[in-house]
């Protein structure tokens, strides 16, 4: 993400998909909203269907870029509410008219509890706000839709009750059982959308719902009209939702996947090493290209140190990248550079002097280099079926990744990338692939230390050339008062 260049991020745009539903505390000759509020209680398992549509437009004026934004979703599951257990399919279509602007996606989900997991190529994660970039005038621009609350039956039904006791309309009768039509104001809309609602404003909207002659629902429609406001950007745009229940409290088993299981205790043993709110620690990367030109060898070295101090107000990372190419001069500094982040505001400063300074950053969470050394280990072991003994320090971890080369290209072409600057290639053309990360841990399971190694012969057009890279991270004073060093080098 971040080599030679820094590019600017630019969060345009934050989706809020939060499925809506709405209701009466009126009364009627034959069903009051008492019966109601105990009927929705008493929906327990059943199945369950969303449809719901996005239309927007944003304009973006520090690049004077404006279009359209278009996202359908839709999701297929059951449900049992006693259990707090939800699971189905989700399809998401996005579309905007910056070039690149489409993503489709179509996942298993399973909720427990109040988690969220999406089965993303083949791998259990927890669900996180969906990522579309794409390139304008040299600016990486972000457009990010939350898709969670979309999947979530409960939460839907819990806010229907709520309506219910504080709204005041009037139940049609139909020949199926009972039509509530009510419009909503932006204020009472607005609790719908989770997460971060800065910037949000709900304008107003309808609500519908379908009852039977008992009283309970089996279908929602809500439509809305708000904007996502922030520096420099503004959209428009329009919700409708649809919403179908049907076999409800039918017998239906909802049962947790064995390899979620696994995903789970993964998750729950590296909580230590996610939760980790301030340490020093150096990252350094060498990757070494050796190819053979007869009668020469030529090999080319790309060496890059990260180190960082990082507590909960900020964090601060000097960054050197080197080259090492005889062809090309032998030893050349690429970057070489102060990177901080205090207060939402990041900055980037070589010999002293302020290359740039961004504010509001906050969105962009831990995405800066201080965090990889973290990031790195989190994301290698969070998605792999590791090993661990026990050691008279606390932990050792190791993952063999040979015969899961995919995995480590996952990570170079990600993470790696704000790294290396020489080029690893694919998976395709790779042969001969070897690999392993090794780790040790505190009895509390903070991380102490890792290395991540990996040697394989990348195929280059009619050239062979034998790479070795090798990742060691360091870490210290984790959770301990860690004070901040001045940015200026």
């Amino acid at each position: 993400m971040w080599v030679v260049k820094m590019k600017r991020l630019v969060s345009v745009l934050m989706v809020f998909v939060v499925v809506l539903a709405g209701g009466c505390v009126g009364t009627s000759a034959s069903l009051s909203s008492e019966k109601i509020r105990d009927s929705l209680n008493n929906v327990k398992t059943g199945e369950y269907s969303l449809v719901s549509s996005v239309n927007a437009t944003y304009l973006y004026q520090p690049l004077n870029l404006s279009g359209k934004w278009t996202e359908l979703l839709t999701v297929r599951g059951v449900f049992h509410r006693s259990k707090n257990l939800s699971a189905g399919n989700l399809t998401l279509r996005l579309n905007t008219t910056l070039p690149e602007g489409t993503v489709n996606l179509s996942v298993p989900y399973f909720i427990n509890g109040s988690e969220v997991y999406m089965k993303l190529h083949g791998e259990w994660q927890e669900a996180t706000p969906i990522t579309l970039k794409t390139s304008v005038k040299n600016e990486t621009l972000t457009f990010r839709t939350r898709i969670t609350s979309a999947t979530n039956v409960s939460s839907q039904l819990n806010y229907l009750e709520k309506i219910l006791e504080s709204k005041n309309v009037t139940l049609n009768k139909t020949d199926n059982g009972y039509y509530l039509f009510v419009r909503l104001t932006g204020d009472e809309l607005a609790p719908l959308f989770s997460g971060n609602t800065s910037g949000v404003t709900v304008k107003g909207g309808w609500l519908e719902a379908n009852f039977t002659k008992e009283g309970t629902p089996y279908y929602m429609g809500e439509h809305a009209e708000m904007s996502v406001s922030g520096k420099g950007f503004l959209v428009n745009m329009t919700v409708n939702m649809k919403i179908t229940l049907k076999n409800i409290n039918e017998p239906i088993e909802v049962e947790i996947p064995s390899d979620l299981r696994e995903f789970i205790k993964r998750q729950k043993l590296l909580e230590p090493l996610e939760d980790m709110k301030s340490y020093r620690s150096n990252l350094t990367l060498r990757v070494e290209c050796i190819q053979n030109l007869t009668p020469f060898t030529y090999v080319t070295t790309s060496t890059s140190e990260v180190l960082s101090w990082v507590n909960e107000n900020g964090s601060v990372s000097h960054v050197l990248v080197v080259v090492e190419d005889p062809l090309l001069g032998g030893r050349m500094v690429l970057f070489n550079s102060t990177i901080s982040e205090k207060n939402g505001r990041l900055t980037m400063t070589s010999d002293e002097n302020d290359l740039f300074s961004i504010e509001n950053v906050s969105w962009s969470g831990r995405s800066v280099y201080s965090h990889l050394t973290q990031e790195i280990l989190l994301d290698m072991l969070l998605h792999s079926n590791f090993t661990m003994e026990k050691t008279d320090e606390g932990y050792r971890v190791y993952l063999n990744l040979t015969n899961t080369p995919a995995k480590f290209f996952d990570f170079v072409n990600s993470k790696g990338k704000a790294l290396g600057t020489i080029s690893t290639g694919e998976n395709a053309g790779v042969t001969d692939f070897n690999g392993y990360l090794e780790a040790n841990f505190t009895a509390e399971f903070l991380p102490v230390s890792y290395r991540i190694h990996a040697t394989y012969t990348l195929r280059n057009g009619f050239i062979d050339a034998e790479m070795i890279y090798d990742l060691t991270g360091r870490f210290w004073d984790v959770n301990g008062n860690i004070e901040l060093p001045k940015s200026e080098r």
